[in-house]
Formats: C-alpha cells, structure tokens, sequence
C-alpha cells in the first residue's frame, strides 16, 4: 500500500491520502538486479518461449528510467540483464534452436528514427493481417551473443537525443524501443528431421524506456527543450488515455481505442492490445513540488494494473522465417556439396585409373612414373567445395543452440542483415547533446539477488529528489 499527502495544498488537520495498492515497492537503495528478477525475469523467459513480452518504465523526468534500463557498470539494468539471460537460456535448452536479430528505435518529436542507422528516413508504420503492427524500413541486426548487443546498443546510445534541463542534466528528449525478434524451432535428430519440423515460435521482446513526463516551470525550458517536452507529454497523455480506456470494465471490442493518436502507441498496440506479458515499472520522486506529478504517475500504474492480458503461444508454419529460410538453405548447400564431392571422387577415380594405363604403356621407354596432372576443372571444384563448406559454417553459426560458441565477443557490430539497406555512417542525433559511453555493461557472473536495506528519508527535498524511489 502506498500512500501519498500533498503537504502544501492541504492542512495537516484536513489531508487525506492518496491510497494504491501495486505488487511491489522498491526504495531508492534497491539494487536493478532485484527489480529484475522480482518482475521482469518472467516475462524474459516467456519471450524465449515464444510469448510477447514488454518491460516499460514510465515516470516523471529525472525519477531513475533510464537508470532502471541501462544500469551502470556495478549495477546494471534491465536492459543487459535480459540480454544475458536470453543467451543463458539458449545456452541451457536442448531441444530447440535460435535466430535472434534486433533493432533499436527512437521516437524523437513523433518522428520515428533509427538508432542503428540515423541516416535512414523512409520508416513507416504498417500494419499485417497476420503479424499485426510493423516498423518497416528499420535496420535489423542478427546477433550471436550477448556482447555484440551490447556493442550495437551503445552505438545506437551515441545517437539518441538527450539534454540538459534544470530538472536533469541528462534528460532523455525521445522514447527508445529496444526489440528482440526470437524465432525458434525444434531441433530433429538428423538435418532432413529439422528440415520438416516447419513450425516456429516467433515472438518479440520490448524493452522501452520512456522519456519522463515533465512540467515547464520545474524543468525551466525554452526554444528546442520546450518543444520536445511539449511532444513527450503529448504521447504520454496518449498512452495514459489508451490506458485507461484498456482499464475501463466497460470498453468491449467496439470501443474506439486511440492508439493511432502517437506513434509511442502505435508502435506498443500489440503490447497493449493484450496478447503480451507486460511489466511496467513506475518511477516517482518524494520531492514535495513534484507530489501531483508523482500522484499522476501512481494513477497510471493503478489503472494499468486493471488491464487484463490473454497472452498466446505464436507457433505458427512459416517458410519466411529466418530460421527456416537458414536450415534450407543449409539443407541445399550440403547437398549440392555432396554432389560435388562426389563427382570430384568419380573424376578423381577415372584419372587414376588413365594415369595408371598410360604409365603401363609408356613404362618400358620412361626414365620414370609420369606426374600427376591437375586440371584447372579440379581446381575450381576444389575452391567451390570450400566456399560451400564456408557459407554452411556461417549459416550454422547464425542459429543458436546449446553448445553454441555464444560467449565469444565478436569485433563486427552485427551480421550485416538490414531492411533498410546498408547504415551509413552519420550517428548524428539533430539538436540535443548525444549521451556518454559505454552505457550498457555485462552483468557480472553468477550475479545475486541482495536484500533491499530499508528505507531512509531525506529531510529536504533537494535530497528527496536524489532519492527517487521505483515502483512496480
């Protein structure tokens, strides 16, 4: 139970609180790696098996958002902590095999970019009958191991857009989505078994982290800040609306819901809809001047608690999957690769058996064995044969399975797979002062939850604001 007093407007004879009730309530001292596991671990794993999953953070400017998400190198957040277990969970399952790609967008100003590739403008939200709301024309990456995604987060960190306001002297000016696209299938005990077990679990997992709500007079902002707080509170008016026509017992599948009012909701319709397992965590300040943001904050939270999720199992056929697409294509190579082989052992066979007679014919006038002739036919078989072998390694590699070499960090940023064509190379971010690196660490091994200590009030409010606490 959580309660809260507006110490200012009230009088102390008079003040009635403000009550919520929520599943957990971290202090200040809590370390991210115990709000993960408490509510963020589960939906992870979910994703790994094939459900939609979100984590979001939600709250007033300078409250510890992007603080939760990224985390720091002795505390990392959210967003590595998941990265990590997703590749541990590969790592200890045996019956089925991974292709993972990801992208990393901003929404900076309503407008859509790409953190993985800035130069890039022709992206557009589309919507599938099948696969529901899409972001086409964003770059996505094929990653093998945790450290490659952390590399590929930074550099899409050194392109968003953040300021300084008197509110937080590293303010995000845009919301980040960061997307990881799992496609999964059954490992068959032979290369024709898997090539005929066609059914793939496809799934996302969003973890978005959500530029904080934030007031004019405390944040003191003019000219280029003023405008990017204007369209943060415009699409966090739009989302809290969205929630709370979600939350509302009467909403049927005939009422409007206004997800097409921002592209923050759009893009999260499928989260929102009802098909994900979603974990929001809400970050509030105990500062006595931000008490009506922090209740707003504690408001959304309760009416979000309401929604009610009904989450599928996305196991469908499809021959488009990447991992289908992967297992024929690799099924094609080693037949083709058999087939050259065994030519090249019936060739191999028939000038054997010709160098043998010319050497019966020509032994009694020879000063000795003729040598052998390469033809350049041979030659080329022989490079075309370790080509193929080459590109069937490649390919073995892009799919991940127990056993797979997924610790090794990997000097390349991705794999090269884009749907917008290939990154320039201008990170740049427009106005804004672009955030320090590195950002996102590896968490360290055989890392433990440790008990919250309790919790210690400050007695001023610039204290208070250092000490912003989460809850779930």
């Amino acid at each position: 139970m959580t309660q809260i007093v507006d110490p200012k407007k009230t009088p102390s004879h008079l003040r009635t609180p403000h009550s919520f009730s929520f599943d957990r309530l971290f202090s200040p001292q809590t370390r991210t790696a115990d709000i993960y596991d408490s509510m963020a671990k589960d939906v992870v794993e979910a994703a790994m098996e094939g459900y939609h999953g979100s984590v979001c953070a939600y709250g007033q400017t300078s409250t510890g958002k992007t603080h939760t998400m990224q985390g720091s190198e002795n505390d990392p957040g959210i967003t590595p902590l998941a990265v990590q277990d997703c590749f541990d969970y590969i790592a200890n399952n045996h019956e089925r095999e991974y292709v993972l790609r990801i992208s990393y967008l901003e929404i900076y100003n309503e407008t859509i970019r790409d953190l993985l590739s800035p130069s890039t403008t022709s992206i557009r939200i589309m919507e599938d009958k099948k696969k529901g709301v899409l972001v086409r024309g964003v770059r996505e990456e094929i990653v093998m191991n945790a450290e490659q995604v952390y590399s590929l987060l930074n550099t899409g960190e050194r392109a968003r857009h953040v300021g300084t306001t008197d509110a937080n002297a590293q303010s995000s000016r845009s919301h980040s989505v960061f997307r990881m696209i799992i496609e999964s299938s059954k490992i068959g005990p032979n290369p024709t078994a898997r090539k005929n077990s066609t059914v793939t679990r496809t799934s996302t997992l969003s973890l978005v982290d959500l530029a904080g709500s934030e007031s004019a007079r405390l944040a003191n902002t003019s000219g280029d800040r003023q405008k990017e707080g204007g369209f943060i509170n415009k699409s966090l008016l739009t989302l809290a609306h969205v929630i709370w026509k979600l939350s509302d017992p009467k909403t049927d599948k005939s009422t409007h819901i206004p997800y097409r009012d921002s592209k923050l909701t759009r893009m999260l319709q499928q989260s929102l809809g009802g098909n994900a397992q979603i974990a929001l965590v809400c970050t509030v300040t105990l500062a006595s001047d931000c008490v009506e943001e922090t209740i707003n904050t504690l408001k959304f939270a309760n009416r979000a608690k309401q929604i009610k999720q009904r989450v599928e199992l996305n196991e469908v056929v499809d021959p488009a999957a990447l991992i289908s697409q992967y297992r024929d294509e690799i099924t094609r190579l080693r037949q083709q690769l058999e087939a050259a082989q065994e030519a090249a052992t019936q060739q191999a066979e028939k000038m054997a058996a010709s160098e043998a007679s010319e050497a019966s014919a020509a032994s009694a006038g020879s000063d000795g064995p003729p040598l052998p002739v390469h033809t350049d036919e041979e030659e080329q078989g022989g490079i075309v044969e370790v080509q193929m072998q080459q590109a069937i390694a490649n390919l073995e590699r892009l799919i991940l399975k127990s056993g797979s070499p997924r610790a090794v960090a990997t000097e390349q940023t991705g794999s090269g797979i884009s749907a917008s064509g290939p990154a320039g190379d201008d990170a740049g971010g427009g106005s804004g002062v672009h955030a320090p690196v590195p950002l996102f660490h590896s968490p360290p091994p055989n890392r433990k939850a440790s008990p919250s200590p309790s919790v210690e009030l400050a007695e001023d409010d610039a204290a208070l604001r250092q000490s912003s606490s989460r809850s779930v």
